[in-house]
């Protein structure tokens, strides 16, 4: 094998291997910043979902549900524009749910209190899917104990990290070609 051959080879290997450490990190901060973002969306609704929630099922100032203390069936609320909030429910302090809105599909959530401020992933009850979820309490004075509970799909998310994922590679390859 002659020395230019040699050097190709090398040079070859080295812009790979530099294609591949730089696509794999773009891809993880990109990654991270779209997961984040998700987030702070679904965080930013938390509070409005909530007022919501707890108007439609009658919870008053001091956490009377309606006329009586039986919350009964859930309450099936018209959808509204949160911004990227496709399903929500409001549970009682025993995670009851006794509201919900559901626009297109469904998150498989634990049953019971979800306990506490927090963002999780979980997958879809009905078909394939991935979904965010972020979880607080009610802020409605009246709903002590009531937990709001809002998701959406990540699918937006992996739908960009693929087509990433695709400009990456063919981006790579036509410069290994160039070579």
């Amino acid at each position: 094998m002659t020395l230019r051959a040699r050097l190709v080879l090398a040079l070859g290997a080295f812009v790979t291997i530099g294609l591949a450490a730089f696509g794999s990190a773009t891809y993880v901060r990109y990654s991270r910043v779209e997961y984040q973002r998700l987030d702070d969306q679904l965080r930013s609704t938390l509070s409005s979902v909530s007022q919501q929630l707890t108007q439609a099922v009658g919870l008053d100032r001091d956490g009377r549900h309606g006329d009586s203390d039986d919350h009964g069936p859930a309450v099936t609320v018209s959808p509204f524009s949160a911004l990227r909030v496709v399903y929500a429910e409001l549970r009682s302090p025993t995670g009851t749910v006794i509201a919900n809105v559901e626009t297109e599909g469904k998150p498989d959530l634990p049953a019971g209190t979800l306990d506490g401020s927090r963002t999780f992933t979980v997958g879809s009850s009905e078909g394939s899917g991935r979904w965010r979820v972020s979880v607080a309490p009610a802020s409605n004075p009246g709903a002590s104990g009531y937990e709001v509970i809002v998701a959406t799909p990540t699918k937006p998310v992996t739908d960009s990290l693929s087509e990433l994922l695709l400009i990456e590679t063919v981006g790579g390859l036509a410069i290994l070609l160039v070579l």
